[in-house]
């Protein structure tokens, strides 16, 4: 029940890998042209130390496939998975919203500490001008972490039995999707949305509230983390509204830690 007949996870890997280099592509390419049409939050336009430091923006992309191809190899029974199973698609919602959320806060809350921040998380808040793409630019260490973060859903429906096509790559579009609407510089989402539905600002952030922790992050700001979805995490402190003016201050900028 709730379970469509599916096929072999290993026929997947290449066509999803595919289809997130061209949609991250599209992203790149819309950013771009709103920026060129001044349509953009921060007035300045991008410069080429950050277009070469994030032009292996596709290596997590690569990482992945390969890891849910080692997945496939490893872990008994996610070999055929099916089109679809419903308590595998609401396990991976509940996991995400519960711990996954609840972790990643305090992960960045962790790499905002001057410690790792000089260290790890800097690099990622060396780009100013946001991109799409500068939300999965991050030194191999951080990158990992959040890799292993965002396994628990996906090795949870693996191991319980409740896997499908459909959960997997239906979570990877979503991380995606957010990370990408964080940091694209330019409000997708219509003021009058927000208006309209105040609660929106509670399961989604918006490149507004990625800019305003970007030019904070000169020292350690407690509260100036988000979640995967939300501006802050709602049981700290309200989060920041994409109807919030985006500051056009520009901030001393820290070294590229090594990896």
């Amino acid at each position: 029940m709730g379970r469509w007949p599916g096929r072999n996870l290993h026929l997947t890997v290449f066509p999803v890998l595919l289809l997130r280099l061209a949609y991250t592509q599209l992203w790149i390419s819309l950013s771009r042209y709103q920026t060129a049409k001044t349509k953009q939050i921060v007035n300045k336009s991008l410069d080429f130390d950050q277009v070469d430091r994030e032009r292996n923006w596709d290596d997590q992309i690569l990482l992945t496939a390969l890891l849910v191809y080692l997945g496939d190899v490893a872990l008994p029974g996610v070999s055929r998975l099916p089109w679809w199973e419903t308590r595998g698609v609401v396990l991976v919602a509940l996991l995400h919203a519960g711990p996954v959320e609840f972790l990643y806060y305090w992960l960045h809350r962790a790499l905002h500490h001057h410690f790792l921040y000089s260290r790890y998380h800097s690099h990622h808040h060396a780009s100013i001008v946001t991109e799409p793409i500068t939300s999965v630019i991050h030194p191999f260490g951080e990158e990992m972490a959040y890799f292993l973060l965002f396994a628990i859903p996906l090795v949870s429906v693996a191991v319980s039995g409740t896997g499908s096509i459909a959960s997997l790559v239906g979570y990877l579009v979503y991380i995606d999707f957010m990370n990408y609407l964080g940091h694209c510089n330019f409000e997708l989402v219509p003021k009058w949305l927000f208006d309209a539905f105040p609660p929106l600002k509670y399961i989604m952030y918006t490149p507004t509230s990625t800019l305003s922790i970007t030019l904070n992050s000169e020292r350690t700001i407690p509260c100036s983390c988000h979640s995967t979805t939300t501006s802050m995490a709602p049981w700290t402190s309200p989060p920041v509204s994409s109807t919030r003016p985006a500051s056009r201050g520009r901030r001393r900028r820290r070294p590229t830690p090594s990896t």
